[in-house]
């Protein structure tokens, strides 16, 4: 049976629902302001910088993403605290001879430039496809050495940055601002290799 409600009544429980439900929508409101700010602050401008740059250098660093975000310009990217996790780099063989091999080294250091870590980013020959391969600029992963002109794109693997973020945040690194790269050794197909520990070419391997 329905209840009978007199024109008072009515209008007083839908005022009621009025009030219920712009009050729920202010606060669903509010929630999605507040996550969307927590969300924002955590966002801010990290640094990539060279650890040094040799004028000899056998590839250059001619991209830098977080995902599929590129830097704003060359050192700099707006990104949150996982950036280094998407950090990924565009390196070109600038040389004329072509490469088997390069090792690349993200330093994190603490106030004073001491350094407390370093993350491998490396470029190896596979001759097939696997999960380590470099990427082509096209997309498909790379096979074969880095030709003079190639460019590649390389990133930390997941095994690595998992190593490594654990052990940062050990030491109280959870939020890295400011990074630097350094660009360690190149190994060409001829046998021989470079050196950017001090810029130098090396015979052998």
């Amino acid at each position: 049976m329905y209840e009978e409600l007199s024109v008072l009544e009515y209008l007083s429980k839908g005022r009621i629902c009025e009030m219920w439900t712009v009050r729920n929508l202010r606060c669903c409101l509010g929630l999605l302001v507040l996550f969307a700010t927590r969300g924002l602050s955590q966002e801010s401008i990290r640094i990539l910088d060279y650890e040094r740059v040799c004028p000899n250098q056998p590839v250059q660093v001619t991209g830098r993403f977080v995902g599929d975000k590129p830097f704003s310009d060359e050192k700099s990217v707006v990104a949150d605290p996982d950036w280094l996790k998407d950090l990924t780099l565009e390196v070109t063989n600038v040389s004329s001879k072509s490469i088997r091999a390069f090792n690349m080294t993200i330093l994190v250091k603490r106030p004073g430039f001491v350094v407390v870590a370093g993350i491998p980013l490396d470029f190896r020959t596979y001759s097939k496809e696997t999960d380590n391969n470099a990427l082509a600029l096209s997309g498909e992963r790379k096979i074969g050495p880095l030709a003079p002109s190639e460019t590649v794109k390389v990133k930390i693997t997941d095994h690595n940055f998992m190593i490594m973020n654990e052990e940062l945040k050990k030491r109280g690194f959870d939020d890295i601002k400011h990074a630097w790269l350094e660009i360690q050794t190149i190994y060409f197909e001829d046998g021989s290799r470079w050196s950017g520990r001090p810029c130098e070419d090396l015979k052998g391997n």
